[in-house]
Parts: C-alpha cells; sequence; structure tokens
C-alpha cells in the first residue's frame, strides 16, 4: 500500500505539470460577423502595405494577404458590393512588428542558465493600422478612417522552461498564423462597422457620385467627409 501510495505521490504532480507546464494565449479573441442588414454601398478595391520596423528587410512579411482573405470571406463578403457603381474602399496597412529570433534566442539562453527552473515569460505583437479610403466613381475621395488592431502572443512556461519553450517552438509557426488570421478578420471587422456608423452619409455620397458620373450638377456634398 506504501509503495502505491508513493507512486500516486508522483504520477499526480508530474500529470500537472505535463498539463499546466506552458500556458500560451493568442490574440486578438476570434471574432465572429454579425449578419449585414442593410445593402452594402462599398466595394473592395486596392489594398496596399506599408512595412515598418523589422519587418522592412524580411521577405514575405506583413499582413495583407492575410486581410485580403478576412475582406473576401463569407462572413465578410455581404457588408461589401458588387456594383461598379458602389464606392471604392482602398485600403492603405501599415504593420509593424519586432523580430522574435534575437529575443527567443536570449530566452533560451536565460532557460539554461537557470536551469529551467524559473518560470519564464514571452510576450510579443503585431500592430495593423489602416488607413482606409473611400472614393467615388471619379476617383475623389469622400471619407476617410483610420481603424487600427493588434496581434499578440504571451508564452508563460514553468519548470522545465527547456521542454516547455521546445515544446512551444514546435507549435510556434501554426499559432502564428492563427494570430494573422485573427488579428486580419479582426481588422476587417472594425471596418465594416466602421463604415456602417458612416451608412447614410456614404449613401448620400453614392448617389451624388451616381449623379455626377451621369452628367448631372448638383452642389450637395461637395467636400469629403473626414472621419
Amino acid at each position: 500500500m506504501n509503495l502505491v501510495s508513493s507512486i500516486r505521490s508522483i504520477i499526480l504532480p508530474a500529470s500537472l505539470l505535463l498539463m499546466w507546464g506552458c500556458s500560451i494565449k493568442l490574440g486578438p479573441d476570434p471574432v465572429t460577423f454579425p449578419a449585414a442588414e442593410r445593402v452594402p454601398v462599398v466595394r473592395i478595391g486596392e489594398v496596399t502595405e506599408k512595412l515598418t520596423g523589422t519587418w522592412a528587410s524580411m521577405p514575405n512579411a506583413g499582413f495583407k494577404n492575410d486581410v485580403l482573405s478576412a475582406l473576401q470571406s463569407p462572413e465578410a463578403a455581404p457588408f461589401f458590393s458588387g456594383d461598379p457603381s458602389s464606392l471604392i474602399m482602398n485600403i492603405e496597412l501599415t504593420t509593424d512588428h519586432a523580430d522574435d529570433a534575437p529575443r527567443l534566442s536570449s530566452l533560451g539562453a536565460l532557460s539554461m542558465v537557470t536551469l529551467g527552473v524559473i518560470p519564464l515569460r514571452y510576450y510579443s505583437e503585431w500592430n495593423l493600422h489602416a488607413n482606409v479610403k473611400l472614393l467615388d466613381p471619379q476617383g475623389e475621395t469622400v471619407s476617410q478612417y483610420m481603424v487600427s488592431d493588434k496581434g499578440h502572443y504571451r508564452i508563460l512556461t514553468f519548470p522545465p522552461t527547456m521542454l516547455w519553450l521546445f515544446t512551444a517552438g514546435i507549435r510556434g509557426e501554426s499559432d502564428g498564423q492563427e494570430i494573422f488570421n485573427r488579428a486580419s478578420r479582426s481588422l476587417v471587422k472594425r471596418i465594416a462597422e466602421t463604415i456602417d456608423r458612416d451608412y447614410n452619409t456614404l449613401v448620400e455620397r453614392k448617389s451624388f457620385g451616381a449623379a455626377a458620373a451621369s452628367g448631372t450638377h448638383s452642389t450637395a456634398l461637395s467636400q469629403p467627409v473626414i472621419v
């Protein structure tokens, strides 16, 4: 009986260690798009991206492709129009991210120096800023919005930290892609919500642009709306 009790006293803490040895938090939280309740007045135009920070020297970095995928997803599609007479939405992305490689190397070295017995934390973030410009069919800016979001990655490792850092490294690529997906979808949802709040004004701008395109003159709403 004493032997059984001893084995149990070893197995239980070991099991808890395996379950809780590494805490990983991805952000932002997943988002869902509400049902579109109004006829869209904006169609997707051009998406460009400027990379800043250490990303500026990295090939294939950035969020552009992920944002395009989020814009074209079945959940987001009802918020955007396919009508050529709709306002054109161009998005200028500015993104930045500090290179993880040097910081992860330092964290690994710290884990070795401390023999893996001291819990270690790691935090990384990706910042997305979108300058959203809405243009009429003549190419004039009728409204402009700044929308931002952020992706983040938090790791807390417990002893033996070398093991859990290695485990986190194995799933790092898939976690990174999930963060890109979540941040892009969250940004697109924010853009859709921002446009929806300005819906009545944009309907007027769309009508004014259509009238101008057909040669009908009007002095109403002659100035772009900057928000």
